[in-house]
């Protein structure tokens, strides 16, 4: 969500999760079963590393209650998780099974196309899981019997769902680490996954492409009087480290908000727009979400 470190990699650009057929037959909700292998690798733009060891995924449906099911991976990298999915839209985090640390968001696969939420009718081998650490991100096939989905199905409570947002114009400067031209005026855009936990709280996860690049996996979030408030989560800067928290008011359909912040700590002089927070220093410093609606 906004702010002066942005993710990149975007088909993450999310495409992002899309829900698309239940991709046949069989019982609404019942248990499956989800194997694979992790693997390093690279998938999108290098951010910051996270120490390993050993990782867990965890998985967890768009549907109030949610279900949801984890499982370490072995030494190998081998998992193997059973949840009642079946024909429910879903989609999967990787820990760090010591403290529960986000590691990645698994982007699932299709052609062209990715997306954070899926859906399958029956068990499914996910095959080679490639996750890299450095940017948040892992990537899956989706084999035979799945589907991409491509809009938060209409059951689904608010905030859950996956949200497209607009952090405002900046102006390319040298703090900036996307490429862009100095002295252009840029937009800085993110897409959002919010999921409620089996525990009843919720998480989210996010990329960003903008003045920098971030992303972040499994951030804890609540949803309290109508506003939906991210974070705090903390993003690098040159000398420093900044905290970041957002904050956002659905309207009344959940389709799209009447307002939204981003508060930074930690930093230099404010900026203006995704460049809020350039630099370190003793500042506090808001920026503005000007556009969020939940696709």
């Amino acid at each position: 969500m906004g702010s002066a470190r942005a993710v990149v990699v975007l088909c993450l650009g999310l495409v992002a999760a899309g829900c698309g057929g239940s991709g046949g037959g069989g019982t609404r909700g019942g248990d499956i079963t989800i194997s694979g292998q992790l693997s390093p690798g690279t998938v999108g733009s290098p951010l910051v590393e996270v120490p390993l060891s050993p990782l867990e995924l965890y998985c967890v449906t768009f549907e109030s209650p949610p279900a949801a099911g984890s499982a370490v991976a072995d030494g190998s990298g081998n998992f193997t998780l059973t949840f009642a999915a079946q024909n429910v839209p879903f989609g999967c985090f990787l820990l760090r099974a010591s403290d529960q640390v986000g590691v990645a968001t698994l982007f699932f696969s299709s052609g062209s196309s990715r997306g954070e939420t899926v859906t399958f009718s029956a068990d499914a081998d996910l095959g080679t899981v490639t996750y890299d650490v450095s940017s948040g991100m892992a990537t899956a096939a989706i084999p035979a019997g799945g589907s991409l989905t491509t809009s938060t199905p209409a059951d689904v409570p608010c905030p859950v769902g996956t949200w497209n947002v607009t952090i405002g114009p900046y102006t390319c400067d040298g703090s900036c680490t996307n490429g862009c031209t100095p002295g252009t005026t840029q937009v800085g855009t993110s897409t959002v996954w919010i999921v409620e936990t089996s525990a009843g709280e919720y998480a989210a996860s996010f990329t960003h492409l903008g003045c920098n690049s971030s992303s972040q996996a499994n951030v804890t979030a609540t949803f309290t009087g109508g506003v939906f408030t991210i974070g705090p989560w903390t993003e690098p800067g040159d000398t420093c480290t900044h905290s970041v928290t957002a904050a956002v008011t659905p309207d009344a359909a959940c389709g799209g908000t009447t307002s939204g912040t981003t508060t930074w700590t930690n930093c230099g002089p404010c900026g203006t727009g995704d460049n809020v927070c350039p630099g370190c220093g003793e500042n506090t410093c808001e920026g503005t979400i000007e556009g969020l609606y939940r696709n």
